[in-house]
């Protein structure tokens, strides 16, 4: 008996000892994680020069003044290089068929991650094979779901950094909806109470609306102010942009399914018809040449004073506030909004590393800094994929689009990701915009452009 008592307290020493070293090596573990430091992380890639490569939006202007804190901290050098967002496609296709590896950290457009999916590196696979480059405080799991679902997520591996999130939601001019003596006139004209947009209202709402204030404001028989502005360019992908929600507010959809795998085109159904109807018909409360408008063009109409709504993306939002450039700003309070019965349009824009860079344990470092809480507050992120961040009352009281922002976050609806999608938005939008001009008419249109994706998709191998 003695003897199998001393077996046993030689095995419970050594359980013993196991435990010990056990809660020792995770306390270790632990004090890594806390000490854990960029400085000490970047040592080895000290004197690296980073070519980091944007299109030219405000996050952008920001990150710029922040990248000499991060080449202080690493002694890791950046070269930054932007460029307009109609020629970056290109740029960045050309660069990474290449080989090359000349980019080492590049901002794109989600829509184009399915066709550079075969050039990117797998973060995660990447963050399992170095470890010492994680930040244990980064918190991936305050990434929004859906963000990180429709922008750097892959089937199969996580392709990017979520980058920042360019929302498309309604901008209004606040003055006119607050100021009495419209309200007034439009309680006489259409029977009931003038509101500020949002989800709840209806398609009919706004095209009252959009009717109410579009006419001559200084009686000399033109009109000099309407009711809305949309960007309706054939160009970069303006139409598409524009017509998504009127097709999304219709319950319609471009695909059968897409992201189930069913691409068989829904282009000429009675919802795709009557989107295109509506779109054409709110062209009558816009500025005359609009469908030559992109963007730029759009977002001076409202900065002007020529224009009381539009819808934009929050990448324009600082502009359209600065009361240097804008007349609106300085005239009245901006106000934002969910875009009326489908949220908004959910955009992040992905930031990658090439899987043929040269320097990927540097750029993987400054991806994780930039998309740090603590940068992208410091940025002045226009719409933060960070929940923590869009739910911040602190935040959203300094950022009023950032609730509108999260409910689209939440609801809104996303366009088809897929390889050929670029291909796709052009044929559409070349349809559309004869379209739009007067060219052909609506029946037409839909049943042109049902005929030439159902084309494209067939000759790209896709079958339903």
């Amino acid at each position: 008996m003695v003897k199998n008592f001393r077996k046993l307290s030689n095995k419970l020493t050594c359980y013993g000892l196991i435990v010990i070293l056990v809660c020792m090596f995770l306390a270790a573990g632990t004090v890594s994680a806390a000490e854990w430091s960029l400085k000490e992380a970047a040592k080895p890639y000290a004197g690296q020069t980073l070519n980091l490569v944007w299109f030219a939006v405000p996050w952008s202007a920001e990150i710029v003044k922040v990248i000499p804190q991060f080449e202080k901290e690493t002694g890791i050098k950046v070269k930054y290089t932007d460029y307009p967002y109609e020629s970056l496609h290109e740029k960045i296709l050309a660069e990474l068929a290449s080989g090359s590896g000349t980019f080492d950290l590049v901002l794109v457009d989600q829509l184009w991650m399915k066709e550079l999916s075969s050039w990117l590196s797998n973060l995660r696979k990447f963050q399992s094979e170095h470890p010492e480059l994680v930040d244990p405080q980064f918190n991936w799991e305050d990434m929004h779901e859906r963000v990180m679902k429709y922008g750097p997520e892959i089937p199969g591996f996580l392709g990017a950094f979520p980058g920042y999130v360019t929302n498309r939601m309604l901008v209004y001019r606040k003055d006119f909806f607050d100021n009495p003596k419209y309200k007034e006139e439009f309680k006489k004209k259409y029977g009931y109470e003038l509101k500020t947009p949002g989800i709840d209202t209806t398609m009919k709402e706004i095209e009252d609306i959009c009717e109410f204030f579009t006419r001559d404001t200084n009686g000399d028989g033109k009109i000099d102010l309407y009711g809305y502005c949309s960007a309706s360019s054939r160009y970069s992908l303006d139409i598409i942009q524009e017509y998504a929600f009127f097709l999304k507010a219709r319950g319609g959809k471009f695909f059968e399914d897409w992201e189930n795998g069913n691409f068989r085109p829904t282009l000429d159904t009675p919802e795709a018809l009557a989107a295109l109807k509506d779109y054409k018909n709110m062209l009558r409360y816009q500025p005359s040449g609009v469908t030559s408008y992109g963007g730029f063009e759009q977002s001076m109409s409202f900065r002007n004073g020529e224009s009381v709504m539009i819808q934009t993306f929050t990448e324009c939002f600082p502009d359209l506030e600065n009361k240097e450039k804008s007349l609106a700003a300085c005239e009245g309070e901006i106000g934002y909004a969910s875009l009326p019965q489908v949220a908004g349009q959910l955009n992040p824009m992905p930031v990658i590393i090439s899987k043929n860079a040269k320097h990927k344990e540097a750029a993987f470092l400054l991806a994780q800094w930039l998309h740090s809480r603590d940068i992208m507050v410091a940025t002045k992120i226009a719409s933060s994929p960070r929940n923590s961040m869009l739910l911040d009352p602190e935040l959203q009281a300094k950022y009023s689009y950032y609730k509108p922002s999260y409910e689209i976050a939440q609801n809104g609806y996303v366009l088809p990701l897929f390889k050929e999608f670029m291909e796709f938005a052009d044929t559409i939008q070349g349809t559309f915009s004869r379209c739009l001009i007067g060219e052909i008419s609506p029946e037409e249109a839909v049943k042109i452009a049902q005929r030439d994706v159902e084309d494209l998709m067939k000759n790209a191998g896709y079958k339903w």
